[in-house]
């Protein structure tokens, strides 16, 4: 009896690692092949009501409203964060990727939720910002996201149609034109507690021309679809949540984590 209850968690654990290495190989085939399934979805979504939308209103997504009215909460929260700027990783070292589009120390990151998890050490440090994403339907990333002026994140697209990006700014600059972003043809400026929402699959870019912080929290949520497709666009995040990519962030947070303890 006693090596049968040794056996079963052995075997729970090695069918946990066997699909995970499964779907680490389909979510990388499916870029190196750029999955024209993938493309077809997209195409279907820009077919809906919002699909070919830059910027969405926030009321599409009624959560936004209890975050806009809590943004005050989440910048005390961030104020100790800030504290210690100098000790946060840039986020080319938490995602390769981003090296295409900083190679300074101007864009830093603090992540609260890499899906399918929180941060615990992060969302520790904001528990009321963490309570309010634990209320965010179909949260699949979410982080403080610090750039420093002055800074250019050049132009770039997001990786799926089926998110969006979503961002309450915490700490803009005085100056509203020196902090702005372009989605497609479209330029806003960020305002504290002003939520924007919007599909990041268009060409995108950010400036902060002063020089001082610009924070947001920046949030990838799923993005309501009607039924059928809904379902579908599901299906899809659900193999982005297991993505190299995803998993690189997390994995190079643990390994900042370990890297500060032995600070």
């Amino acid at each position: 009896m006693e090596n049968r209850r040794s056996i079963f968690p052995r075997l729970r654990r090695a069918l946990v690692v066997h699909l995970r290495r499964a779907v680490n190989r389909a979510s990388g085939l499916l870029y190196v092949v750029g999955f024209q399934p993938l493309r077809l979805v997209e195409w279907l979504i820009s077919c809906t009501r919002t699909g070919k939308a830059t910027f969405l209103p926030p009321a599409e997504l009624r959560w936004t409203g209890e975050l806009e009215s809590q943004w005050t909460l989440v910048r005390a929260e961030l104020e100790p964060v800030l504290a210690n700027l100098e000790t946060l990783p840039n986020f080319q070292y938490l995602s390769k990727a981003q090296g295409a589009l900083t190679q300074d120390d101007r864009w830093k990151s603090f992540l609260l939720h890499v899906a399918p998890r929180p941060i615990e050490k992060n969302c520790a440090s904001c528990p009321a910002t963490a309570k309010l994403l634990e209320r965010v339907p179909g949260l699949v990333f979410a982080m403080f996201s610090i750039l420093d002026g002055p800074k250019h994140i050049p132009p770039h697209r997001g990786p799926y149609k089926g998110l969006l990006n979503c961002h309450l700014p915490l700490l803009v600059p005085d100056d509203p034109n020196a902090c702005r972003l372009r989605v497609g043809g479209d330029v806003v400026a960020w305002e504290e507690g002003r939520m924007l929402v919007f599909d990041d699959s268009h060409e995108h870019e950010a400036w902060n021309d002063s020089e001082n912080l610009r924070v947001v929290l920046f949030c990838y949520v799923v993005r309501p679809l009607p039924f059928p497709l809904s379902v579908l666009n599901r299906m899809v995040i659900g193999l982005i949540r297991w993505s190299p990519h995803l998993q690189e962030l997390a994995k190079s947070q643990d390994r900042w984590f370990r890297g500060a303890d032995a600070r």
